[in-house]
């Protein structure tokens, strides 16, 4: 970087840290595109990258006070973004859905002609989860796929945790037969 580049950039870090929104706003433009084409290549979609870039500028803003002006924006922003790159990598292979996915891939693998793309099985969860009651597909929604506690799906439903734990198991099951059905029917 040359000297020019550090002393407007230390210049820009100064002003975000004294609360210039102008100052924020420059750093926005110079850096948001380039993130954003780095944490892409991790996300499943195009929007979750735009999620977690808004994310990393919105923690730079909330952390604006303690930023090292001796390190560049771009180290700072960039190892922002490698430590969410990652996390959202880790979140999309531990998603239950994908988790799902690859439990049925490993079950047909036995068979070259069984393997499905991930959005057919997509498509196949998304019919399996329609047939359930609707109680217990909003239980599994709920836990799995938004990621709320047992407690949490309580709190928001006015039931007992027990009844959701009952709910959860019986509509996890009931999913299951579904999928397999469904599944099945295309074997």
């Amino acid at each position: 970087m040359n000297e020019d580049n550090e002393i407007f950039e230390k210049t820009l870090i100064e002003s975000i840290k004294g609360g210039s929104v102008r100052a924020f706003n420059i750093i926005y433009e110079l850096y948001a595109r380039k993130l954003l084409n780095y944490i892409n290549v991790a996300t499943p979609t195009p929007e979750d990258a735009e999620e977690i870039v808004q994310d990393i500028f919105v923690s730079l803003w909330n952390q604006r006070d303690s930023i090292d002006s001796d390190k560049g924006l771009s180290t700072l922003l960039f190892s922002m973004a490698y430590r969410r790159r990652i996390d959202a990598f880790r979140k999309s292979v531990k998603a239950p859905i994908y988790e799902d996915y690859l439990e049925y891939q490993n079950q047909l693998a036995a068979d070259d002609t069984n393997i499905t793309n991930y959005q057919e099985f997509l498509s196949d969860f998304k019919r399996a989860l329609n047939r359930i009651p609707s109680k217990q597909r909003q239980m599994i929604v709920l836990s799995r796929i938004k990621g709320l506690s047992n407690q949490e799906i309580a709190d928001r439903t006015n039931i007992s945790e027990k009844t959701v734990r009952n709910g959860l198991s019986t509509g996890l099951k009931l999913l299951k037969d579904e999928l397999s059905a469904i599944i099945g029917r295309k074997i």
